[in-house]
């Protein structure tokens, strides 16, 4: 039997419980945490901030001062090939960071060259900004570079680290829930400046450097309360690669979780983005409500529901494993549920519903701000456990791979979305022109997402979540015949 071990190292701060015990982080450990929440809320403050940089009232802007005209680039084509540059960086570098983080460098070394390359963007733009250069596009994709660089090396790394200082599986699905509670909120924030324009017409892009020194602060706060596991390269020469049998498993098991979140990109940014805009230009309405709708739905879920349910583990304990796949069903069914309504009323005919009396701009308001939030707790459902499940079947030493490689599905998700609109347009069954009032047909891009969300029940059903349980239990075997005891890893790497 393992023995208990407590340090007030960061990396050394792992005590294994008996069932029923009540886990106890120590003082150096909760401020660790604290630090690590604070960067993930930061940093999707910073993300969100860059991502909102409106770059066609900057050219205009600049234009007319005299600053500089952007030659032949529109602002359109800048800002798509950052979309497609930053579903590359979906795809492929957050599963870069935690191999760095596990085979070479260790978490906190990664994470200081993730906030080094979040300083180098802020600055950048900011610069480029003042110099008038941001309007020509290959000054503005530079300034985009290290955003990328950063979302890779510390996506991963921000979810994978306040896990492995967990004491116990209560404390990791507590630390998960503030985790979505972080970054929920980092969204929403992010997005306040860009809301806040269409008031005061006023430019916040300098947000971006004071969300970067907050990383750099927390993360030297971290680092001074871990000045031991910091210097430990030892640590990471244990790490073994997953063999590639294995690797398909947990490839397998995480692409299940491709439709939903393909699902939930498409209604967020195209549909519900489309839908309300034809309504409020309709009623003569602000078309600032079309993006903050779906944003202010989908956020409320996701912060409320996190909260509630981190109240509900620190009162009542941790549930179980079989657990994992009653929530998984449970928010799959619910988002299913929540597109029907949205698909009928696209079957109708438009002019015919805004002549409806009691069919208004609250009315449409409130049916997708429901169905946003509809779609946020799905997320924290299915997502907080496909989480969860990944962290206790990946190998110790390579947890913070495996967990890149959920954000390499999010990537993919990315794309089977833009596959999927972009064939329904090829195929004439999809319009988004918003001067076409007489038969948008939205409701062949629902009934896909419905198709997809059923398609996605039946294969955890049948494929991923047999299979997570199998690793499971491989894991179980190993631990009880004593072949590959519970490797603690630490914070720097892997013991």
């Amino acid at each position: 039997m393992p023995s208990t071990e407590s340090s007030g190292s960061l990396g050394e701060s792992t005590e294994l419980l008996t069932p029923g015990r009540r886990s106890r982080m120590s003082g150096s450990s909760k401020v660790s945490v604290a630090m690590l929440l604070v960067m993930k809320l930061c940093g999707n403050m910073y993300e969100n901030q860059m991502a909102t940089f409106d770059v066609k009232a900057f050219n205009q802007t600049a234009a007319n001062a005299g600053i500089c005209v952007y030659e032949k680039q529109t602002p359109t084509s800048m800002l798509n090939i950052v979309v497609i540059a930053m579903a590359i960086a979906a795809l492929c570098l957050p599963t870069l960071g935690g191999l760095l983080s596990d085979a070479f460098l260790g978490c906190l070394r990664t994470l200081w060259i993730g906030v080094g390359l979040q300083l180098c963007g802020s600055a950048m733009l900011t610069a480029f900004d003042s110099a008038g250069l941001i309007c020509r596009m290959p000054m503005y994709l530079l300034a985009w570079v290290p955003v990328l660089l950063f979302l890779g090396f510390s996506d991963s790394l921000t979810l994978y680290a306040p896990m492995q200082i967990a004491t116990s599986s209560r404390t990791r699905q507590l630390l998960l829930c503030l985790y979505f509670f972080a970054a929920a909120t980092g969204e929403t924030i992010g997005n306040v400046p860009s809301m806040l324009k269409y008031f005061t017409e006023r430019s916040y892009e300098y947000l971006c450097v004071v969300f970067a020194v907050c990383s750099f602060l927390c993360l030297t706060v971290l680092t001074l309360q871990n000045k031991d596991a910091v210097l430990r390269h030892e640590n990471v020469e244990n790490f073994v690669m997953p063999r590639r049998k294995r690797l398909i498993k947990f490839y397998l098991i995480a692409a299940g979780t491709i439709p939903h979140l393909a699902s939930i990109v498409m209604c967020r940014i195209t549909l519900y983005w489309y839908q309300i805009r034809l309504f409020t230009h309709a009623y003569g309405d602000k078309d600032v409500l079309a993006y903050f709708i779906p944003l202010g739905g989908y956020q409320t879920a996701t912060i409320s529901l996190s909260l509630l349910g981190a109240a509900a583990i620190y009162k009542l304990g941790a549930p179980g494993w079989a657990s994992l796949m009653t929530r998984i069903r449970a928010g799959l069914c619910l988002m299913t549920a929540s597109k029907v309504p949205l698909m009928l009323l696209s079957l109708l005919d438009f002019h015919q519903v805004i002549s409806m009396e009691s069919w208004s701009s609250v009315t449409v308001w409130t049916v997708y701000f429901v169905s946003a939030f509809c779609d946020g707790v799905t997320n924290v459902l299915t997502t907080m456990a496909i989480y969860e499940m990944i962290y206790r079947i990946a190998d110790a030493g390579t947890k913070a791979t495996m967990v890149g490689i959920f954000y390499t599905v999010w990537g993919l998700a990315v794309f089977l979305n833009g596959a999927i609109l972009l064939s329904l347009q090829a195929c004439n069954v999809l319009h988004l022109d918003l001067n076409d009032r007489v038969k948008p047909k939205s409701h062949y891009a629902y009934g896909c997402v419905i198709c997809l969300l059923l398609i996605e029940i039946a294969y955890w059903e049948k494929i991923s979540w047999p299979l997570a349980s199998g690793l499971l239990s491989d894991h179980e075997a190993e631990e009880a015949e004593g072949q590959d005891g519970p490797q603690l890893s630490s914070f720097a790497g892997r013991d």
